[in-house]
């Protein structure tokens, strides 16, 4: 949940998705379906994370298997 709510704060950003998780991003009632909430007076810390995750378009659906290349890191 802290990764989906999150995406409200930061508009600009590309979302990036695995494929089975990418319908709940799309919209707050996908959402609600996806995780059994009934409503947004049911979401855990209203102070952070009110009002639920505004749907946002998914910019790439990710799959089993894929690599993802971030370059090195420091370690």
């Amino acid at each position: 949940m802290d990764h989906a709510f999150g995406n409200k704060f930061f508009p600009h950003a590309q979302i990036w998705a695995h494929a089975f998780d990418a319908p709940a991003l799309r919209s707050p009632e996908q959402f609600k379906a996806y995780t059994g909430f009934p409503g947004t007076q049911d979401y855990f810390d209203k102070m952070n994370f009110s009002g639920g995750p505004l749907g946002r378009d998914v910019d790439r659906e990710l799959v089993d298997g894929e690599v993802l290349d971030f370059g090195e890191g420091l370690y």
